[in-house]
């Protein structure tokens, strides 16, 4: 994965993020990125 260079530090403030899923004793079950594409789907079909 090739990222950008990171702008100097010196007035920034950072952001976190988190990416959140939902898993079962069988595997994973459903992730936020997984959602907003199935409710991009159906608005654009």
């Amino acid at each position: 994965m090739n990222l950008p260079p990171m702008p100097p530090a010196a007035n920034t403030v950072p952001t976190l993020r988190i990416q959140l899923w939902m898993e079962t004793e069988a595997g994973l079950y459903f992730g936020m990125g997984r959602a907003q594409l199935l409710e991009k789907i159906e608005i654009h079909g």
